[in-house]
């Protein structure tokens, strides 16, 4: 038996306070992540989004000479996000504007034709009807997209965001080998400031940008999706898990 004296006990008490105290630092640290995750895009949305970028390198290797066209993106964002899913969401899509809300008979901001690309809703059980418990919609944006087109996406969001302010609306930009300066800085972050919507009295956040950036490192040139959530100024703030 070894007797290690005064000085070995208030080594290892010493040493014991120390791993509490790196304990209880990660602990709070773990808690704190979490609570950023909330407030952004939900996880299987970032995991989609990354997906995305990658698959988009892998086809501009396979076929550089011809960019991806709206409807391939829209397809591939579908997929991933359906193979993300929590087993109590459901993935809906192409749905009439219509379905979601009304639509007014004076000057409006939709046509007859107006669509949003992508739903989710949940929880569903047997028997629900999938429209009444909508979620999240999504409205994709290749980034070579004209800023008219963008802002008019933006702005349909709104006003369903107005008529359901339970409902999430993201604007979904996937940009091939560009930077979309509007919503990511040249470092390649999320622009962090509140970004107005042109002619609505509303705005929006960047909550998510994800990129694969080539071997050769040029962020300029790598590939993005973003994820920007459309917001009402009179409208209370959902938060989801």
């Amino acid at each position: 038996m070894i007797n290690r004296g005064k000085k070995g006990r208030k080594r290892s008490h010493k040493r014991t306070v120390l791993i509490r105290a790196k304990t209880k630092l990660a602990s709070r640290t773990a808690r704190i992540t979490t609570k950023v995750i909330q407030r952004g895009a939900p996880w299987w949305l970032k995991r989609a989004l990354l997906g995305t970028c990658f698959w988009m390198g892998h086809r501009h290797s396979l076929y550089r000479e011809y960019p991806l066209g709206e409807a391939a993106m829209v397809a591939e964002l579908c997929n991933l996000i359906f193979a993300n899913l929590p087993p109590s969401l459901k993935l809906v899509c192409e749905v009439k504007y219509s379905d979601l809300l009304v639509i007014p008979n004076e000057k409006t901001v939709f046509t007859e034709k107006s669509r949003v690309d992508l739903c989710v809703c949940g929880p569903i059980t047997k028997g629900d009807e999938p429209l009444q418990k909508v979620q999240y919609v999504f409205e994709v944006k290749r980034g070579s997209a004209s800023t008219a087109a963008v802002n008019d996406d933006l702005r349909r969001l709104l006003e369903l965001k107005r008529a359901r302010p339970k409902v999430s609306a993201f604007l979904l930009l996937v940009s091939e080998r560009r930077l979309p300066a509007r919503f990511v800085t040249p470092k390649s972050f999320a622009v962090k400031k509140k970004l107005p919507i042109p002619k609505a009295d509303g705005h929006c956040y960047v909550r998510a940008v994800m990129k694969a950036v080539p071997a050769v490192k040029s962020l300029q040139n790598a590939h993005y999706a973003c994820a920007v959530e459309v917001v009402d100024k009179n409208s209370p703030s959902v938060r989801r898990p």
